[in-house]
């Protein structure tokens, strides 16, 4: 706004139609979306053909931004310069990773390089050991901005920084050589499964880019398994061609593509 920008501000139960009208109306050059809402921007752009031919600049924070997400905004978005992930947290304060105005918007698997005055460190969940390139863990952060702690909850202050004041935030991640830092997912939404970690999001995103004809939105959690501890469950919602098969048939053709080790296949209609 210093720079002589006009701000709109939108409600956040505004539907993707609504959102896509007020872009028109309001001639929108830039934009912040949550990954979901982008998605359903897309999905909806899709479906009626429509466009967002002002959009230039669009920034997606809070939570994984996929890649089959990032390839179809690209592709709906003609106009569109910069596709760039910001990572951040009401702990922290402010930004803090983000991708810089160089970035290619041909890839978004990161979410950028840390801001300036932040310190990141990736540790080990159970040991708390320091992590180096290409080692998932807990993403910590330490910012001149980040909050002291909880007001009044002090087990949830202390639960919320280690002994030498990193910030715990709960992510799942890593960091490349570049200093480039990835987020793979949320700690408490992984699914331990026969001892292993798995990630919703990597579900979601191989099942989103193999049957996109026939899937429009999906979410993988945890559900328990007396043999594996946890199984993963994936709750889909079809396309008009989705809804044409047999569910059956459709979730034979996901189980042949998805491990078996991995997938405990459990159909209800």
């Amino acid at each position: 706004m210093l720079g002589g920008a006009s701000c709109t501000l939108l409600s956040a139960k505004l539907n993707p139609r609504e959102i896509l009208d007020a872009v028109d109306k309001y001639k929108v050059t830039a934009a912040f979306f949550f990954p979901s809402q982008l998605q359903a921007v897309v999905r909806e752009m899709q479906r009626t053909g429509r466009g967002m031919p002002t959009m230039r600049a669009v920034v997606v924070g809070g939570s994984v931004l996929s890649a089959s997400t990032a390839q179809a905004a690209r592709k709906s978005f003609t106009g569109l310069k910069l596709l760039l992930n910001m990572y951040g947290m009401t702990e922290s304060c402010g930004v803090v990773a983000g991708q810089p105005k160089t970035s290619d918007v041909r890839t978004n698997a990161d979410v950028g390089v840390p801001g300036t005055g932040v310190e990141i460190k990736v540790v080990d969940v159970y040991t708390r050991q320091k992590h180096g390139p290409h080692e998932t863990g807990e993403i910590c952060f330490r910012t001149l901005s980040m909050v002291r702690g909880y007001y009044k909850r002090p087990k949830e202050t202390a639960d919320l920084f280690d002994e030498e004041g990193w910030c715990k935030s709960g992510d799942a991640g890593y960091y490349d050589e570049s200093g480039r830092l990835y987020i793979v997912e949320r700690l408490k939404q992984m699914i331990k499964c026969m001892d292993n970690q798995v990630v919703p999001a990597e579900l979601e995103e191989l099942l989103l880019r193999h049957y996109a004809d026939e899937i429009e939105e999906v979410s993988v959690v945890g559900v328990p398994h007396s043999d594996f501890g946890e199984a993963p469950a994936a709750a889909i919602v079809l396309t008009e061609k989705g809804r044409e098969q047999d569910v059956l048939t459709l979730a034979e053709k996901i189980k042949a593509t998805i491990s078996s080790e991995l997938l405990v296949q459990n159909t209800e209609t």
